[in-house]
């Protein structure tokens, strides 16, 4: 009777043994938040700016380092799209996409959660802010050296203007005076100026060729007029 007693315990213990196996990955304790948190904290994100051509740019924005144990939902505060990041959607735990916005300053949000234990409670929330285009920056004023760091001057800034072009105008010129600005370098002056030099010169050219042209013009009527009178005599 003892016999059958130890066969019977030992039989719950090793089923109670097995099922402990089973589930004990998908068991979200105190280990598996130390793992998940281990694994969230690698994750980085960070965007490339992409020039495609003069005036033309896309960001490239990525999530590195995802793993198989976490997930990540992509959203932003432009739309209400949103996008489930996993593994196997990456690149060597990389994923990447690309936008071509470039009026819209953008917040992206990156929800790090669990996909393996079973922990519902988010692991770690990343922002990201993709800056917009200022075109302000091609004003004449912004061109010099000393005022390219100047916030109306920056080429991409990720906090919305809502001056008009001479109030911006305004608060460069109050930004030289307080850090005594008085004479910088020009830095697009001199291709300015190459392009100036290149438009009169075609110009010159053309008044030129149209002068001659009309000269010789004048000469062919003069001869044909001549020509026609002898012939009436």
């Amino acid at each position: 009777m003892r016999k059958y007693i130890c066969s019977f315990f030992l039989l719950i213990i090793s089923i109670f043994l097995c099922m402990t196996n089973v589930y004990a990955e998908s068991t979200c304790d105190y280990n598996a938040l130390a793992s998940l948190n281990k694994s969230a904290g690698k994750v980085k994100v960070a965007y490339n700016l992409n020039t495609i051509s003069d005036g033309v740019y896309s960001f490239d924005i990525s999530i590195y380092n995802i793993t198989d144990d976490i997930y990540v939902v992509l959203t932003n505060d432009f739309d209400t799209e949103s996008i489930m990041v996993t593994k196997s959607m990456t690149t060597d735990g990389t994923y990447t996409f690309n936008t071509t916005n470039t009026t819209d300053i953008i917040t992206y949000s990156f929800l790090i959660k669990d996909l393996k234990y079973g922990c519902t409670n988010d692991l770690r929330n990343l922002k990201l802010v993709k800056p917009m285009y200022n075109e302000y920056s091609k004003l004449d004023i912004c061109q010099y050296e000393d005022v390219q760091d100047f916030y109306y001057c920056q080429e991409w800034l990720t906090s919305k203007i809502t001056l008009s072009e001479f109030g911006v105008r305004q608060k460069i010129e109050e930004a030289m005076s307080i850090n005594n600005v008085t004479t910088t370098v020009c830095l697009n002056c001199q291709a300015n100026n190459n392009s100036t030099d290149l438009l009169n010169q075609i110009k010159t050219y053309l008044i030129i060729g149209l002068s001659i042209g009309i000269v010789i013009d004048l000469i062919i009527i003069i001869v044909l007029l001549r020509n026609i009178r002898r012939n009436r005599i």
